[in-house]
């Protein structure tokens, strides 16, 4: 039996990247996505790629996740890559934005690793939670954007002192990866950039991946990569 990761947004972008990774390496992929499924990853891993269709900010959607990685033998890893582009001017945001920006990047995560705590209380594992950049600047086009990239940030923190605290083998990584070539730009709200300048997914998706396979008695808690 192979070991089991959830990866949501996994469908395209950095989390299609990661899921490669994974895949390569004999890992079996539970993915979330709302919509799309990759069917080109089904064809090459026949067996190792199960879809989770729905959004990440809904109890059934993170339940139907960990119930198939039950499935193949629990879920050692938990990737957070999800993410909703909604960028504009101070003054030019709906609540709608507002929503879309929060559920996307924020409540979906927070959802996903709540639950992950709690299925690897016994066997252990990883939690990864992809952010961005602008979790660690300010940017006047990207007002919300940063606003709930930040709130991630925090949450990872507090929850990495948490499962410590309760002595759980959980280790919980925040990555922090710049603007990518990836479809996250034609689907985002008002977006700043059309993304084609900035590097492509794999090698990042690669660091990530090794980063958090090392077997080591320490571990590198913090990823940023920035454009060169």
């Amino acid at each position: 039996m192979s070991i089991v990761a959830i990866i949501t947004g996994y469908s395209s972008g950095l989390g299609y990247s990661i899921s490669e990774e994974l895949l390569k390496r004999g890992w079996t992929i539970v993915g979330v996505a709302r919509q799309r499924k990759p069917e080109n990853l089904q064809k090459a891993y026949p067996g190792k790629v199960y879809h989770i269709a729905g959004s990440v900010f809904d109890d059934d959607t993170a339940n139907n996740a960990f119930a198939e990685a039950t499935k193949h033998g629990g879920a050692r890893l938990v990737v957070n890559c999800a993410g909703e582009g909604c960028f504009g001017d101070v003054g030019s945001y709906s609540a709608s934005d507002v929503m879309k920006a929060i559920e996307g990047n924020l409540a979906g995560l927070i959802v996903f690793s709540d639950r992950a705590i709690s299925h690897m209380q016994d066997g252990g594992g990883n939690i990864v939670n992809i952010m961005s950049t602008a979790a660690k600047k300010h940017r006047i086009s990207e007002s919300v954007y940063t606003a709930v990239k930040w709130g991630a940030k925090a949450y990872t923190r507090t929850i990495r002192d948490a499962v410590k605290s309760k002595k759980l083998d959980i280790r919980v990584f925040e990555v922090y990866p710049c603007g990518m070539k990836t479809p996250f730009w034609s689907s985002a709200t008002r977006p700043v950039s059309d993304g084609l300048a900035f590097p492509e997914t794999e090698p990042i998706a690669r660091a990530i991946v090794e980063a958090v396979l090392a077997n080591e008695s320490s571990y590198q808690q913090e990823l940023t990569f920035e454009r060169s």
